[in-house]
């Protein structure tokens, strides 16, 4: 939508040049990874400019760098520390005294994405799944996580690859 506006305000206003029988905005989302474009375009060009734009949002790592600069930038970094992964060097910790659960959130936010009658995407939350692993008593525990969590919520995005 924001692109679709820029466009709009640049080509209707009375001191441009525009609007030219060409001519697109492409417009880039680093914090979730999508991008859009609008405009005037020539024949082929939407599924060119699709297909290029695709490649360069999956694989870029120009635009990887960017948004981890911006991220510093702004202090968008977790207060908590991470666990590391598990490794040869520290496998010995799940046979000591301490108990460490393995917790999968991969799954707590999901959402269906589906464009609406105005060619816009949209999203709507589905149920989603928390998963904690005791591995001294093998026990595996499901949360189930309803939408109802993510009620009054205004931004609601799928989480990056």
């Amino acid at each position: 939508r924001y692109t679709r506006a820029k466009f709009l305000d640049y080509t209707t206003d009375n001191m441009s040049i525009y609007p030219a029988e060409t001519g697109m905005m492409v417009g880039l989302d680093l914090a979730y990874n999508l991008h859009t474009a609008y405009g005037h375009w020539i024949p082929g060009m939407k599924t060119l400019g699709t297909q290029a734009l695709a490649k360069i949002m999956k694989a870029n790592p120009a635009l990887y760098v960017l948004r981890e600069r911006i991220r510093k930038g702004l202090q968008l970094y977790s207060s908590e520390p991470t666990e590391p992964y598990l490794s040869s060097q520290n496998y010995g910790e799940l046979f000591s005294n301490q108990i460490i659960w393995f917790v999968d959130d991969t799954n707590v936010y999901r959402v269906t994405i589906h464009k609406t009658f105005e060619g816009n995407l949209t999203t709507k939350p589905i149920n989603g799944a928390i998963f904690i692993f005791n591995p001294r008593t093998g026990q595996l525990f499901l949360k189930v996580i309803h939408t109802s969590v993510w009620a009054g919520q205004k931004r609601l995005f799928p989480r990056g690859p």
